[in-house]
């Protein structure tokens, strides 16, 4: 197999391309069939990684002559290996949610029904208000003890990692990185009301407050799952013409924040588009090729059990030796000790550093079962929306299981342990609704509209 990825392979690159799109085209069908909708946040999902996937081996491939410490004609045939490896990793993921069948969802989806009530609604959003509360301090003390926002300093692209990985700056970043994370769920629950609950002047202030001080650590990825929460929202309700004006809004600030940060220190990046910073954002493939060129042995899960242990790397050489952030900045020469939080290879990749090929496939049939249990919790839930505590619960988890895996791998392991810890407090012992809906295998109820 090393053999045949030695020389550039454009032809069967395009071919697993096709089989991915034609994988697709397939998995939309499934959808349309089990849940009489074409576009569900499941599918939302696939067609967001598949564009995803696409333009990603565009832009690496364009890029590739822009980084000057690698040879491109000596990182192009691992671009071509690296798409290969996503793409069957995505392939992998739609033929297994179109075979696997619909399981049933009952149970699971009769608790978030009971919780689907504009009792337990207000306790999310009174519960949100005071975990952004929390979490802007947390924000703001831990800048002022590194000395400096990052957002308005010369180089905030740079300055975004806030000297994380020095050793007398770990409580400041521990307090700016929890805070940055908690506040991401309370302030998408807060927008959530605005739009299917009750409107209050104030829910808007505190959802600013959130994205400000997001803002102030020049890091966009909360506030993108925070609006991907929202979008999810949408989708699972039918409101596509508020997802297309949220699709808009999201690329014009990708454009701005692009501006906004403007470019790091690497040689001759001023000369850089703004159309390819872009690119160099979308930069699993690249990222995967270049981890690729350093990569002998398989890790036989190590880089999992380091990202998803709850133990922090200072406490253990374990976690510190696997862990996807130490093996990706290694594998590009970058010291451990430099402001770079490591690089993403997507969930498909880590599979196949860890179990090569077949670790792909198995990944992705992994991932199309969830894929599946989750698309059988939404289309369960949509009929039950007097208020949608329990279909916020699901869209939480689902953005954090799919797209966050699917860019970064167990590398977001931390984060992700932070977003279940707040979207546990967040769930914790809310009121049920006096009713009680049935659910079975033929059970349907026709939706019901909420209330504003």
């Amino acid at each position: 197999m090393d053999e045949l990825f030695a020389i550039s392979n454009d032809s069967l690159a395009l071919g697993m391309g096709v089989v991915m799109t034609l994988a697709l085209v397939a998995a939309l069908v499934a959808s349309k069939r089990r849940t009489g909708l074409l576009l569900t946040p499941v599918t939302f999902f696939f067609i967001f990684i598949f564009v995803h996937a696409l333009f990603g081996r565009y832009a690496a491939s364009v890029l590739a002559a822009k980084y000057t410490f690698v040879n491109p004609a000596a990182l192009e045939p691992f671009l071509d290996q690296s798409f290969i490896i996503i793409s069957t990793g995505i392939t992998s993921c739609l033929l297994a949610f179109l075979l696997i069948p619909s399981f049933s969802s009952g149970r699971v989806a009769a608790s978030l029904a009971r919780v689907s009530c504009e009792e337990a609604f207000g306790q999310i959003c009174s519960r949100s208000r005071v975990l952004i509360v929390i979490a802007i301090p947390l924000i703001v003390i831990g800048l002022q003890q590194l000395g400096g926002i990052p957002l308005l300093s010369d180089s905030p692209r740079h300055d975004r990692y806030l000297l994380n990985f020095t050793p007398e700056h770990r409580l400041d970043t521990f307090l700016v990185n929890r805070g940055r994370e908690i506040i991401v769920f309370p302030a998408a629950a807060l927008a959530v009301a605005w739009f299917f609950g009750k409107r209050r002047a104030v829910d808007i202030l505190f959802v600013a407050l959130a994205a400000v001080s997001c803002l102030l650590t020049a890091t966009r990825a909360p506030l993108l799952i925070g609006v991907l929460v929202v979008t999810v929202m949408f989708v699972w309700r039918g409101h596509f013409r508020a997802v297309c004006l949220i699709g808009a809004a999201a690329l014009a600030g990708l454009i701005g924040s692009e501006v906004a940060l403007g470019v790091d220190s690497s040689p001759g990046t001023s000369e850089w588009t703004t159309l390819e910073r872009i690119g160099a954002d979308v930069s699993e493939v690249r990222d995967l090729a270049w981890t690729l060129r350093k990569h002998d042995e398989p890790y036989w899960g190590r880089t999992f059990l380091a990202g998803l242990l709850p133990i922090p790397a200072a406490q253990s050489d374990f976690t510190e030796t696997y862990h996807l952030r130490t093996i990706t900045l290694e594998a590009i020469g970058i010291p451990l000790t430099a402001a770079h939080g490591g690089l993403r290879i997507t969930y498909s990749g880590e599979w196949f550093l860890n179990f090569g090929w077949p670790g792909v496939v198995m990944g992705g049939v992994l991932n199309g079962w969830m894929c599946s249990r989750f698309s059988s919790l939404f289309h369960r839930l949509r009929n039950f929306s007097l208020y949608p505590s329990g279909a916020f619960a699901v869209a939480c988890a689902w953005v954090s299981l799919s797209f966050m895996i699917y860019m970064a791998g167990t590398g977001a392991g931390g984060t992700l342990k932070t977003y279940c810890a707040a979207l546990a407090v967040l769930l914790l012992r809310l009121r049920q609704a006096p009713q009680r809906f049935p659910f079975s295998h033929t059970a349907t109820l026709e939706p019901r509209m909420m209330t504003r």
